[in-house]
């Protein structure tokens, strides 16, 4: 698989929309107002619970399906404030709830807000046609999860709370899943100088992320003037893979597919003039050879399984 740093970013910011639970806040129907975040990193929410109970009640449906959750937080979100009447998130009440967080939370709340403005609104962007089919904007979801998810990997160690739950949140896929790696040490040398990579267990470092992602794959050929070079990807996994044909097959399979949604080419640039490309199709591959991920290098253990079966069951709205 990709490098220990590389994976991390790169399932850090893909998997934020995809871990099982809910956002800032989640009203479960016992009423046990605590989510995962909350939980492990200990924060304590403000937000009243009888908005969700009725936003509930209107929307829920026996199957509980993505249009369903989607149609729960957008009712409460607006409920509540967060959101506007007209779909837009309402910033000051954003800010106003950061200021009344704990000292200790704000700077990572800050960061949470305009990491995940960035995200997804790339993501509504690249899925408009989908987003204008559903039922309820999935916008107060996804900026909602995003926001939990970024929270969790930017806790404060003094807020950390240590114990096989938590732990369990950030257990890091390549664990897991024994895949080879596809890129030689020798040639992140450089990329690591300039941009990091080492293990980023509770850190989201997007923006260096893209860079590092980007500045990999051109130091093997497969990103070449910003387009990824799908031939050469294909090679390069043949070369790696060639003893394991079943590994072969799921790096081909996820590389064909990833193609397919993220496309070759024209990933749009940040500021430092990194491209987005990268970081969304390797994660895009990370992803798709995790949940596939062959038998014989999989880690049969309760954590992994665990984690598998939180991105399986995950509402995915695109």
């Amino acid at each position: 698989m990709f490098p220990t740093g590389l994976e991390r970013t790169v399932l850090s910011v893909t998997v934020i929309v995809l871990v099982k639970g809910f956002a800032i806040v989640d009203f479960h129907i016992d009423d046990d107002p605590k989510s995962d975040a909350q939980v492990c990193c200990m924060v304590e929410h403000t937000f009243p619970q009888e908005p969700y109970r009725v936003c509930h009640e209107q929307h829920a449906t026996p199957q509980m399906d993505n249009g369903t959750v989607m149609c729960i937080h957008q009712c409460y979100y607006k409920a509540i404030g967060m959101f506007a009447a007209d779909g837009k998130v309402n910033t000051d009440a954003y800010i106003k709830y950061r200021d009344e967080l704990d000292p200790t939370l704000r700077d990572a709340f800050s960061y949470s807000m305009v990491v995940c403005a960035k995200i997804i609104a790339k993501r509504m962007n690249h899925n408009i046609a989908e987003v204008n089919s559903m039922r309820c904007s999935p916008l107060p979801y996804l900026f909602n999860r995003c926001l939990m998810e970024v929270g969790i990997g930017n806790c404060p160690p003094e807020r950390w709370m240590n114990s096989s739950l938590c732990d369990n949140l950030l257990k890091h896929p390549k664990d897991c899943c024994q895949l080879p790696s596809l890129i030689d040490e020798e040639l992140l040398r450089n990329c690591k100088t300039l941009y990091g990579g080492e293990p980023l267990q509770r850190k989201l470092i997007y923006e260096r992320g893209k860079c590092f992602v980007e500045c990999a794959l051109n130091a093997t050929g497969t990103l070449v003037g910003g387009v990824l070079d799908q031939a050469k990807i294909l090679h390069v996994i043949v070369t790696a893979t060639q003893n394991d044909p079943a590994v072969m097959q799921l790096f081909q399979s996820s590389t064909l597919q990833c193609f397919q949604t993220v496309g070759a080419g024209g990933g749009a640039s940040s500021p430092a003039g990194c491209s987005s490309l990268g970081v969304d199709f390797v994660g895009c591959v990370n992803i798709k050879n995790f949940v596939n991920c062959p038998p014989h290098v999989w880690s049969n253990s309760a954590q992994c399984n665990a984690l598998r079966q939180y991105i399986l069951e995950c509402p995915q709205p695109f």
